[in-house]
C-alpha cells in the first residue's frame, strides 16, 4: 500500500498549488457526509462549523481562480475541532480526522505561506481502508497485518479508490483547472472513497 500512496504523492508533487487544492478539496468534499454523520449522531457534543467554510475557501481558490491568502486562523480553528480516539470512538474519530486533514491540506495549498505535504493524500483513503480492515478482521488475524496490508491494493474497493484519485491527478496534470461542473461530477464519482459496509 505504501507504494500506491507514494505514487499518488508523486503526482501531487508535480502539481501547482491550484492542482493540489483541487485534489485535497475534492477529497474533503467527498468525505463531508462523514463529518455530517458525526454531527448528527452526536448532536450538541460535536460540531465542525469551520468545515463547510473551509471547503468554500478551497473551491474558490481551486475552481474560480481566487487568490491565495492567509488561511492560518481558519486552519487553526479547524484543527482545534479534530476529535481524538479518547474523545470519540472509531470509526467516527478516524473518519472526521481524515476529512479535516484533507480540508486542512486544501487550505494549505490555497495559502500564501504554506503548502501541504503530498503524502497527506493517504488520509483521503483512511476511512475506506479502516472499514476494509474491520470487514476483513478474520483475514487480518489469519494472515497477519503486514501480509494483509500488502494485499490491500488488490481489494476491489481500495483499487477503485486508488484509481479514482490517480485519474483525477492525471486529469489535472494534463488538462489544467477543473470547472465547477467537472468538480461536482467528480464528487459524485468520488463515493468510492467512502467506507465499505461492515456487518
Amino acid at each position: 500500500m505504501d507504494f500506491e500512496i507514494q505514487r499518488l504523492a508523486t503526482s501531487l508533487d508535480e502539481m501547482s498549488p491550484t492542482g493540489r487544492a483541487t485534489i485535497f478539496g475534492l477529497c474533503a468534499r467527498v468525505l463531508a457526509p462523514l463529518v455530517v454523520e458525526v454531527e448528527r449522531r452526536y448532536a450538541g457534543v460535536w460540531s465542525f462549523r469551520d468545515y463547510a467554510p473551509a471547503l468554500e475557501v478551497i473551491e474558490t481558490f481551486a475552481l474560480d481562480a481566487g487568490p491565495a491568502g492567509d488561511r492560518g486562523e481558519l486552519r487553526a480553528s479547524l484543527a482545534a475541532s479534530v476529535p481524538n480516539g479518547h474523545d470519540l470512538d472509531g470509526p467516527w474519530s478516524t473518519n472526521v480526522q481524515a476529512a479535516i486533514i484533507c480540508a486542512d491540506a486544501g487550505l494549505a495549498a490555497a495559502s500564501v505561506d504554506a503548502q501541504p505535504e503530498s503524502i497527506w493524500i493517504e488520509y483521503a483513503l483512511e476511512p475506506l481502508t479502516s472499514s476494509v480492515q474491520a470487514r476483513d478482521i478474520a483475514l487480518v488475524r489469519r494472515l497477519g497485518y503486514t501480509a494483509w496490508l500488502y494485499r490491500l491494493p488488490q481489494d476491489p474497493a481500495v483499487a477503485a479508490a486508488l484509481n479514482f484519485i490517480q485519474q483525477c491527478c492525471r486529469r489535472i496534470l494534463s488538462g489544467g483547472p477543473l470547472t465547477r461542473r467537472e468538480f461536482t461530477a467528480l464528487v459524485s464519482e468520488g463515493n468510492v472513497l467512502l467506507p465499505v459496509r461492515v456487518d
